[in-house]
């Protein structure tokens, strides 16, 4: 008798294409995984470089839009404007008296991007400001005019995943100023921060680029100086009325008057040497009675920030 053979079970074809197949599946289980294991690294890597980086920012807009004048007159809060370092000078914001040597509380601030990525922040303290700009040739600067750390190092390093200057770019400029037809450091009153950061250069997530436009708020541009003749006729010759009310200034600051006669505003600027008219220092002024023929008037006006601008004409008594 013949018994017929058990059919049951798998064949090696049939085993081979299962163990292919799971191994496939397998595999692709394996690297969404580690996909989704890396998207999370990489996710953290940028949260982590923007988060910081943001509060890099707010704390440098809060120091610039702060920048004070060292000197009552002066024009410009801006000692240095480069596209990867800034020095201006900023009044102290941590609490106590000021010294003695500096009743303003200032210090110089410096802000810079050195070739290892690495952005610094430099101050000096308020009891050693001095009124000129420490060095600034190197960054960071190793004059002890700017604060160190104990062992005698430059302080303080702030952010060091700053990628703007990354292999020698020098396209993605750390600031830029306004307006952009400015030619000089007078002229600036804002200031556009574009901060590229990566936790992991060349690799995944890539740059993250924050920017973060500031307004010089302390910034002065000098009034505008000018002034109308007006006459009433008298014997031989007329009682002049100067006004000086069309004068402006571009702040919105109470403006304050001096008033000249017998010469003219000179060619260097500032105000005249001599010819001040004792008293003249209202806006609408009587100079008083003149013979007929030519005289000369100048009006100075300068803003509450010590700022002035001149203003003269040769006028005509009838």
């Amino acid at each position: 008798m013949n018994w017929a053979m058990d059919s049951r079970g798998f064949t090696l074809v049939e085993m081979l294409v299962a163990m292919l197949m799971t191994t496939i599946m397998m595999g692709s289980v394996v690297y969404l995984f580690t996909s989704f294991i890396d998207d999370n690294r990489y996710d953290a890597f940028r949260d982590d470089a923007q988060a910081n980086a943001q509060v890099m920012i707010d704390r440098m807009s809060r120091d610039i839009r702060s920048a004070a004048s060292p000197t009552a007159g002066s024009s410009g809060l801006l000692a240095k404007a480069g596209s990867y370092d800034i020095a201006f000078e900023a009044v102290n914001a941590t609490p106590g008296t000021a010294p003695s040597g500096n009743p303003a509380n200032q210090m110089w601030v410096r802000y810079c991007l050195d070739s290892n990525n690495t952005l610094w922040r430099q101050t000096t303290t308020p009891s050693s400001t001095t009124s000129s700009l420490p060095s600034t040739s190197s960054c960071p600067s190793t004059s002890n005019a700017w604060v160190q750390e104990s062992g005698g190092t430059p302080c303080c390093q702030e952010l060091n995943d700053v990628t703007n200057e990354i292999g020698g770019d020098t396209t993605r400029p750390l600031f830029t100023y306004g307006p952009s037809s400015e030619s000089s450091l007078s002229q600036i009153n804002s200031v556009e921060v574009n901060m590229w950061v990566d936790k992991n250069p060349g690799h995944l997530p890539g740059d993250t680029e924050l920017t973060s436009g500031i307004y010089l708020r302390n910034e002065l541009g000098p009034p505008q100086a000018n002034f109308t003749v007006s006459y009433t006729q008298i014997s031989g010759g007329a009682d002049v009325q100067l006004d000086g009310s069309t004068s402006t200034d571009p702040n919105g600051q109470v403006l304050s008057y001096v008033w000249y006669n017998g010469v003219t505003c000179p060619s260097s600027g500032g105000a005249p040497t001599s010819g001040a008219i004792s008293g003249a220092t209202t806006q609408e002024y009587d100079a008083g009675d003149f013979p007929a023929g030519n005289q000369t008037f100048a009006l100075v006006v300068t803003n509450t920030g010590g700022l002035s601008n001149c203003a003269s004409q040769s006028v005509t008594v009838p």
